[in-house]
């Protein structure tokens, strides 16, 4: 087997002039086939038709599944072509992934590395961006991703612009991408366990989450950026350069840097008090991203919500009491629609303010 389509594919990704590729596989159009790449202005659209997105598969499986059918030969010399092939073409093919692991490492040993692992990277990163729901999302390719970062900054240079780039677009992509978001909270702790500058991840998940009401995984990673929660990371990352063979560690934070995250904490929570106000917010993962950057910030927490009490207690006394259980006003026709989304936006600030006294009384 020749795995034309495989080759025209990972070329067409990995050594173009532009490193941001937009992978996208198309159902079939008259007068196109196979692999196109479009060139834009700072990009390359690479579309990958249906029918030749099913040949990939068929040839790159066949090979695969002789390899592991034949496990005391030889590996024929296209078998790692053919893991390139099942990594765009079989999602969370756990087998696949791990030779395909294991033949890139033999391959960079042997190459000298930089230039294969330049292209790994590209290569991965253009499928972790792709429009198929299933590979953006999936947690293998995630967690292989980490690896190649790893890698490269032990090895070479830092790769942290694409990172939070990489991140942003299948974030865009797919809703509540997890594993994405979850990727991003890990580099964030690299950079602050390595004394770098996170101040580009902290923007770009703030105009991410505040843009994004019902994304729960952006309102938890922007919570993230400002907890402690990077001690599990920095030994995560000792135990991934260790099973490459590195003597790998990362820093525990200054103590500036830890007050600055407070500062910071403090910061975004009377932001996001102001932008949950000016806007009307009533989606809850603005709120209990809230709740959670003041537990991590210094500031007077009911300074902070004094107004907010005032706003509740108003509105309570409006409310009547049927049997014990609250009645809301009844609503004149045509006049439901923004009065229910206040009452909404009351009912979480009540939820936000009951559950900061119980942290306060120690509950």
């Amino acid at each position: 087997m020749t795995l034309d389509l495989t080759k025209q594919l990972y070329e067409t990704i990995t050594t173009g002039e532009h490193p941001n590729v937009q992978l996208r596989l198309q159902p079939p159009q008259p007068g196109y086939e196979g692999i196109v790449a479009i060139p834009n202005d700072g990009s390359t659209e690479v579309v990958c038709f249906q029918e030749a997105f099913c040949e990939i598969f068929l040839e790159c499986h066949k090979i695969i599944a002789n390899c592991l059918g034949d496990r005391g030969g030889p590996l024929p010399r296209e078998t790692f072509m053919a893991t390139v092939g099942l990594l765009f073409t079989s999602y969370e093919n756990r087998s696949a992934l791990n030779l395909h692991e294991r033949l890139f490492l033999e391959k960079m040993d042997s190459s000298g590395g930089t230039e294969t692992l330049d292209r790994e990277i590209r290569y991965v990163e253009a499928l972790l961006t792709s429009n198929i729901g299933k590979l953006n999302k999936s947690s293998s390719l995630w967690l292989w991703y980490r690896k190649l970062v790893l890698l490269q900054r032990e090895k070479c240079s830092s790769v942290g612009t694409r990172v939070i780039e990489v991140c942003k677009r299948s974030a865009e992509l797919h809703f509540a991408n997890y594993y994405c978001w979850n990727t991003l909270r890990w580099y964030y702790d690299v950079l602050e366990w390595s004394h770098e500058d996170v101040a580009p991840v902290r923007e770009m998940v703030r105009k991410f989450a505040f843009s994004h009401l019902r994304d729960v995984s952006a309102w938890d990673a922007l919570s993230y950026l400002y907890s402690d929660g990077g001690a599990y990371t920095s030994s995560d990352y000792t135990r991934i350069a260790q099973s490459f063979g590195l003597d790998a560690q990362l820093k525990t934070p200054l103590e500036t840097a830890v007050q600055i995250r407070c500062e910071k904490a403090t910061e975004v929570a009377r932001e996001l008090i102001r932008f949950i106000d000016t806007c009307e917010v009533c989606e809850w993962n603005a709120y209990r991203c809230l709740y959670l950057l003041l537990q991590y910030s210094n500031c007077n927490i009911a300074e902070l919500v004094t107004q907010w009490q005032q706003e509740l207690d108003s509105f309570e006394r409006n409310v009547i009491l049927v049997r014990g259980y609250p009645k809301l006003p009844q609503l004149a026709p045509g006049d439901d629609i923004l009065e229910q989304k206040r009452q909404k936006q009351m009912m979480n600030k009540k939820r936000l303010l009951h559950m900061v006294h119980k942290a306060q009384d120690g509950e």
